[in-house]
């Protein structure tokens, strides 16, 4: 099955640290032809302040974009209140959700949201800088018919 549009996310409080590994992660999709919708980090990336537009809050902009896409994927060495949240929205919503956290971290460390969630439909994988064009692209090849509900 091919995903077309992803909603990226990561805690935006450690921008400044993280945002090489974001970066890398976009890169990897773009890599794939994967459209990376306008999540509130890739925003901030981007030098763009999210803004409440079309009478939608920032939250609300959010949520809409995550209903469009066919995959959510989740940056999570650090946690965040924010990106838990929208992890429950794409749970309920069903949409796939890949958790990518740094290898230099232990499963453990991570947010007992993340580790703590029995749903098929997340997966949680280590990365690194230089592996994580071959973790997006292993996760992607195992994704079947039934698991994408949304196409673009």
């Amino acid at each position: 099955m091919v995903v077309k549009q992803v909603f990226f996310a990561g805690t935006s409080t450690t921008l400044s640290e993280s945002e090489r590994n974001y970066r890398k992660i976009i890169t990897a999709l773009q890599a794939l032809e994967i459209e990376c919708v306008g999540s509130w980090v890739i925003k901030l990336m981007n030098g763009e302040e999210p803004t409440p537009t079309d009478g939608l809050t920032v939250l609300e902009q959010q949520q809409q974009l995550l209903r469009s896409v066919d995959l959510m994927i989740v940056e999570c060495s650090s946690p965040s209140f924010g990106i838990g949240y929208l992890m429950h929205q794409a749970v309920s919503q069903r949409t796939p959700l890949l958790c990518l956290y740094n290898d230099h971290l232990q499963l453990g460390d991570l947010s007992d949201m993340i580790t703590g969630n029995h749903s098929t439909l997340i997966k949680v994988l280590p990365y690194n800088l230089e592996t994580v064009d071959e973790v997006i692209a292993g996760y992607l090849s195992t994704l079947k018919g039934e698991d994408i509900h949304k196409f673009n």
